[in-house]
């Protein structure tokens, strides 16, 4: 007979560690000043690169935890007060791709599309027709495609080598971009959230009531859409349909909205408010902010590895912690895992979102020891059924959890003798 238990009763039980609620942040050693409002930031190499301001670049080795100031290495320092300044960065491909220009006086042929092969130690103009000019304050890479907005959207197909005019962008100011294939997605100060589905050639606004609201960031995660703004909206029909997040942890709203590996991070707007997750599509929330939920967030971001955060300093916080702290309390009484035992078998089903060639299950007793450890058979993405033998093991309350490749769902299952 198998009896399921709700597992808050049960969260002192469990390993502690790198799952534990007060787990902490990292605390990387950079002496560079980050903390800024809407700082550009983008991955390349094994490098994330941060500029708080137009007069600023810091190019941080996040695994030996180096940096290096790269303002000196802008082009045309010769400019004096007209130096040109970075406006928008990403990375495409081994190289960076800024934007550099001057706010005033008025663009130049010097202003335009810059890129660097040598992570940011020289930057060469792109002499494209359209490149030159350009500054670009929004910059994406979509697969193989690169876009730049400044005021009108370009579009490059041969990593920033050359650029085409794709169209106008959405009305209003624009706050935060994010792509999937051709879908593109944007917010405005106050105007709503747009949507292209050529390629930012043309946009709709789909935000309906996000219109009065005044937003932040846009993110998709597997068929959901997530906006922030001084309140949380989830859709889970390509924003046909909105559904406000009311939850004590967003009160007030929240500024970036991050995927990461099938969840979701959120940085609350209120500088006490912290950070927080969700693995079921914003139905429930862990803090997963630890030493930083009382510092504010100014930067949210997240690579295959690492989460990073600035709140004054930067600090770094692996996926792998991340993703069982949040399975381990929200996924555990959910219904992506479903297990039943009869005799020493125990049977289980759950849902993978990913392949996972070896997935690991695993089996606490009531004091957080392991009892009992298994490789299963290969997962699909989708539903997976899984069974194994069980050894002798004495009756009471334990934690079963399947993982690895990125999934980690448990369930607290009750042996009887």
């Amino acid at each position: 007979m198998t009896k399921l238990i709700p597992l808050y009763v049960l969260l002192t039980l469990l390993p502690l560690g790198t799952g534990d609620v007060c787990a902490q942040w990292e605390k990387m050693n950079i002496p560079q000043s980050l903390d800024a409002v809407n700082p550009r930031y983008c991955f390349c190499g094994a490098y994330l690169f941060i500029s708080p301001n137009s007069g600023s670049l810091v190019r941080i080795s996040y695994h030996g935890a180096a940096s290096e100031e790269l303002a000196s290495h802008f082009p045309h320092q010769d400019l004096g007060a007209y130096s040109k300044g970075l406006s928008g960065i990403t990375s495409i491909g081994g190289y960076l791709i800024a934007s550099f220009g001057t706010v005033w006086p008025e663009a130049d042929s010097l202003d335009g599309i810059y890129r660097s092969s040598d992570f940011g130690l020289t930057w060469l103009q792109v002499k494209d027709t359209n490149a030159i000019g350009i500054r670009a304050y929004r910059m994406l890479c979509v697969g193989t495609r690169l876009l730049a907005e400044d005021g009108y959207f370009f579009r490059s197909d041969d990593s920033g080598a050359t650029w085409q005019v794709v169209g106008g962008g959405p009305n209003g100011l624009m706050t935060d971009l994010c792509g999937r294939g051709d879908q593109l997605y944007a917010t405005t100060q106050q105007s709503g959230l747009f949507r292209s589905s050529d390629f930012g050639a043309t946009w709709e606004n789909i935000g309906g009531e996000l219109a009065k609201d005044f937003l932040y960031g846009v993110a998709v995660s597997g068929s959901m859409l997530f906006v922030s703004g001084y309140n949380f909206y989830t859709s889970q029909d390509s924003g046909s349909t909105w559904s406000v997040i009311t939850h004590d942890y967003l009160a007030g709203g929240a500024r970036y909205v991050v995927p990461v590996h099938g969840s979701v991070l959120a940085a609350g707007l209120r500088a006490d408010a912290g950070i927080f997750q969700t693995r079921d599509n914003g139905i429930t929330w862990s803090n997963v902010g630890g030493n930083l939920a009382a510092s504010g967030v100014s930067l949210l971001t997240a690579d295959s590895q690492y989460v990073f955060a600035v709140s004054g300093d930067l600090y770094r916080r692996s996926i792998e912690d991340l993703g069982v702290e949040a399975n381990l309390r929200d996924n555990a009484t959910s219904d992506q895992f479903l297990l039943t035992l009869e005799g020493d078998r125990l049977s289980l089903r759950y849902f993978s979102r990913i392949n996972i060639d070896h997935p690991i299950l695993e089996l606490y007793d009531i004091l957080g020891k392991l009892v009992f450890t298994t490789t299963l058979e290969p997962a699909v993405s989708g539903w997976n059924r899984a069974s194994c033998a069980l050894p002798s093991l004495p009756g009471g309350t334990h934690v079963c959890r399947v993982s690895g490749g990125g999934l980690c769902v448990s369930r607290v299952v009750q042996i009887d003798l």
